[in-house]
Parts: structure tokens; sequence; C-alpha cells
């Protein structure tokens, strides 16, 4: 009799080309699913941070319009507090500003620069502002935190400003 030549693969072939290319499979779904958690958190982080200028904004709007004793009455009287823009006039609102995802809370750090204490009001001085934004990973891990820290300075009786075309000091 004669043998029959052997046509095809054998099963352990098949096996072994499958279990290569779902290890490949699996390593590019893990591969796009870390650039997809990358791109949100990168996402979630610009959104924070844009909440966070807008709340700078806000404080610099205050000084700006504002003398600075009101200005700084405000701002320490409020502990804890956010920045809200009621109809183009901002205003400081005590406690955290929760939109649903973001939280978002500006603190006053104390007066940098002034000579007679706390209540001074003096031309230079200027606050120290952490202005912070939480929100939570999606159920994973503890929430995220991005802090910005600003200083703002009293200009009041620093010399004339035109604020009207973006001028010195403003």
């Amino acid at each position: 009799m004669r043998a029959h030549a052997q046509r095809g693969d054998t099963l352990i072939e098949v096996v072994m080309a499958l279990a290569i290319l779902s290890s490949v499979l699996l390593a590019s779904f893990n591969v796009a699913t870390a650039a997809f958690r990358q791109g949100r958190s990168a996402q979630e982080r610009t959104q924070a941070v844009n909440l966070i200028q807008e709340q700078a904004e806000g404080l610099r709007n205050i000084r700006d319009t504002r003398s600075w004793g009101m200005f700084r009455g405000a701002v320490f009287g409020a502990g804890t507090f956010h920045m809200s823009d009621a109809g183009g006039s901002w205003q400081v609102n005590s406690g955290m500003l929760n939109n649903g995802i973001y939280r978002i809370s500006v603190h006053a750090n104390g007066s940098v620069g002034a000579t007679t204490g706390i209540t001074a009001v003096e031309a230079g001085e200027k606050i120290r502002f952490d202005i912070a934004a939480e929100w939570d990973n999606a159920g994973v891990g503890p929430p995220n935190r991005t802090v910005i820290s600003t200083y703002l300075v009293n200009l009041d009786g620093m010399g004339p400003r035109d604020c009207s075309a973006g001028g010195a000091g403003c």
C-alpha cells in the first residue's frame, strides 16, 4: 500500500497561529484602551484648567472694578469661595462650585507685602490665591485634583492705569 502524502496544516499549527493572533489582538486592544484613557484624562485636565482660568479672570475683574479694600474684604470674608459671572458682573460666592462634574474652589492664602498686618490696604500688597478643581476619576482610584496658585497685586495708588486698551497693570 502506498502512504498518502500529508497535505494541509496540523491541528497544533492552527492552534499556535490562533494563539499568536489573539495575543497580537489583545495587545492592540490594550494599547488602544490606554490611549483612549490618556486622551480623556488630558481633555478633563484641559477643561479643569479652563475653569480655573475663568475663576482667576473673575478675581482680576473684581480687583479692577472695585477698590482694593472692597476686593480684599470680599475674598477674605468668604473663606473658601468661587466666582460667578452674573450678567457681566463677577461676584464672590461662598462655598465650592459644583457643576456636576467639576468642583471648583478658590481660597485666599494671605497677604504678602503688607507691613501693618492683615487689615492693611497698601499699594503693592499681594494676595495669593489657590484655585482648585477636583473631579472623579470615573469610579477608578482617587479623584483628580488640579491647583493653580496666582497672586493679585493692589494697583490702587500705583499710578494711572488705562485698562480700556489692556494697558500696563491691567
